[in-house]
């Protein structure tokens, strides 16, 4: 598993070198275009593609090979975009044209010299391999093998908290280990602003293969789940309206993601704020809170229980609400650092100072609302904290659809997984539509 996770993590990080490479050759409403690409890939959330995907894996049930191949271009497709991310974000300790005079000059050639000029690239392999190696979302319903689903289930199915933390060890190891590394070596690599990249000009017969396989990635993961969901939900929304008996637990789903996503994304703000040059204190602080919740939600999940045990807490919803935030911190983390990168700090204080409504909204309310739709996804979507977390009579709806999932697909459950999916979509163009009305008082 930790093979499969370095393989893939080194064909993500060479497919988004190829990408970011042929991004420099565009114009800016391209680039925008591009942008918009990858934030579907983003956004999209495993656990639809995953169901989406579930009868055609059960196909291939007895070619495991196949099956392997198309869970490894699925979740290359799905990381594509955080690694273009982590590449853009993370400027190299040295400059290309000091690595070249290096290269030239140089009697010996130092290796400690070589990777400090691609800091960028080994931080981003290291990290993108830590979330492969603890992946769960996708691989539940398509039957793929993972650590992470067979210590689930067991501890879903009643294994003692010793022995689950037993099993945990060595994972919880190798995860801590790669994500420590690319922190490591992060903060240790003093960026110079400088792009990895140089522009280079193509012949117009130059076919753009790297931005083709991005909008093949788009078409898997985003395009066919979302049609094959509202093909097979078609008929059963008829059955569903007549007993909507799940409304409750979407609306609890609901009020933890969005109570997650703004704790998160306030703390963020709290550590990064704009008005003030980001310091090596802030960023470490930043970069420790976030090792918790990189190290996975069942981990996260497990210590809770335990913690619960150890101090007879009665059941109450705020255990799941603290680990939710935990889990989306890094990413408001992550966001918080590539808006800061991007904001034009001149015009924001001008804005703020005369008080223009459209001009604040768009150099920081729309940002900052996109954002916070990201985070509501990931902690909507998430299954482990919810299912191992969750209070009686407080249960998020995905536990019940994660469950009933198990036993196939029907028009009624992809109605309902179609209603789950709508909900953050309409949360997010409700508050976009409110926020530009206020923005033209």
């Amino acid at each position: 598993m930790l093979l499969r996770a370095l393989i893939l993590s080194a064909l993500t990080l060479w497919m988004s070198t190829k990408l970011l490479n042929h991004a420099q050759q565009l114009s800016p409403t391209k680039k925008n275009r591009l942008a918009y690409l990858l934030l579907l890939l983003f956004v999209m959330p495993s656990f639809i593609v995953s169901y989406s995907y579930r009868p055609f894996f059960l196909e291939l049930i007895h070619l495991p090979l196949l099956r392997e191949i198309c869970y490894g271009v699925l979740l290359i497709a799905q990381h594509l975009p955080l690694s273009c991310c982590l590449i853009v974000l993370l400027p190299p300790a040295i400059t290309p044209e000091a690595l070249h005079l290096h290269n030239t000059l140089a009697n010996k050639k130092s290796w400690l010299f070589y990777l400090r000029a691609h800091s960028p690239f080994l931080v981003t392999f290291l990290f993108v391999s830590s979330l492969l190696y603890g992946e769960f979302n996708l691989a539940s319903l398509l039957g793929i093998e993972t650590w992470t689903i067979t210590l689930f289930d067991s501890q879903a199915g009643g294994l003692a908290l010793e022995e689950s933390f037993e099993m945990l060890t060595l994972p919880l190891i190798t995860q801590l280990t790669l994500i420590i590394l690319a922190v490591f070596i992060a903060f240790h690599s003093h960026g110079n602003n400088t792009s990895l990249f140089k522009s280079r000009n193509l012949s117009s017969s130059h076919f753009p293969w790297p931005f083709a396989i991005l909008c093949l990635a788009v078409i898997l993961m985003v395009v066919l789940p979302i049609t094959h969901l509202i093909f097979t939900a078609s008929a059963g929304f008829k059955e569903l309206a007549r007993g909507f008996s799940l409304g409750p637990d979407y609306l609890v789903s609901v009020l933890f993601a969005l109570s997650a996503s703004f704790i998160a994304w306030a703390l963020s703000r709290f550590l990064l704020p704009h008005k003030e040059k980001l310091s090596r204190a802030r960023l470490l602080a930043g970069l420790l809170l976030s090792l918790p919740g990189l190290s996975g939600a069942l981990m996260l999940s497990l210590c809770t229980i335990l913690l619960k045990s150890l101090l007879n807490l009665s059941p109450s919803p705020f255990p799941l609400l603290a680990v939710l935030t935990v889990l989306v911190f890094p990413w408001a983390f992550l966001m918080r650092l590539m808006q800061l990168k991007a904001l034009n700090q001149s015009a924001l204080h001008i804005a703020e100072q005369h008080k223009v409504n459209s001009v604040l909204w768009k150099l920081s309310g729309r940002p900052n609302w996109v954002i916070i739709f990201i985070l509501f996804t990931f902690s909507y979507y998430e299954i482990i904290a919810s299912s191992l977390l969750s209070p009686a009579g407080m249960s998020p709806v995905f536990v019940k659809l994660y469950n009933f999932a198990h036993y196939g697909h029907s028009a009624v459950l992809s109605a309902m997984f179609f209603c789950a999916f709508l909900i953050p979509i309409v949360l997010y163009f409700s508050g976009a539509f409110i926020g530009e009305y206020r923005s033209r008082e």
